[in-house]
């Protein structure tokens, strides 16, 4: 039973880590694939919010694993955001100001205005000159559901092994005394 507790528990952790690999590969791919796009360099250095948002709003239709994608100039106002009325407002949760002052790629978990979320932070360049960032975002208590469904799940399957191995081992040992 020790045996089965220990080795589930590293396994659990395994997978909660992951979980995390992945969202974070996910955050990562996309905001490179969205930093790095001639379209939206251009129409960030033109200043032109609807285009923008428009083609936010049709990635986002295919990205199942991304909760946000935030398009922003160098002052931090949006160009994009999922919910429209907060295209051209300021960006929210102050973890932005890494990429606009260094034009750092990082990951950051901040409160944003849909709540905590894990973000990956990429600089925008156009023609060798940063005219804004991306993030791109999963909410945290989606990421946590995930996690309490593996939990669940490994915990009830090492429950039902060790009750069903019990019937096993309690035969064999009154089996045993019997015999001496």
């Amino acid at each position: 039973t020790l045996s089965l507790v220990i080795t589930s528990g590293l396994f659990i952790e395994r997978e909660l880590r992951l979980i995390e690999d992945k969202v974070q590969g996910n955050l990562k791919n996309v905001s490179s694939l969205v930093a790095r796009d001639p379209f939206i360099q251009k129409n960030l250095y033109e200043k032109n919010p609807d285009l923008i948002q428009n083609y936010v709003e049709s990635t986002m239709e295919s990205l199942e694993e991304i909760d946000l994608i935030v398009v922003a100039d160098m002052d931090g106002k949006r160009f994009s955001h999922v919910d429209r009325e907060k295209v051209g407002k300021y960006f929210v949760g102050g973890d932005e100001k890494k990429v606009i002052e260094t034009g750092e790629s990082y990951f950051s978990k901040a409160k944003g205005t849909l709540g905590i979320s894990i973000r990956r932070f990429e600089p925008i360049e156009y023609r060798g000159r940063q005219v804004g960032f991306v993030t791109v975002g999963k909410l945290y208590w989606k990421i946590q559901k995930v996690k309490r469904g593996v939990i669940v799940y490994f915990t009830s399957a090492l429950v039902m092994i060790i009750l069903l191995s019990f019937i096993p081992a309690s035969t064999l040992s009154h089996s045993i005394k019997k015999e001496l």
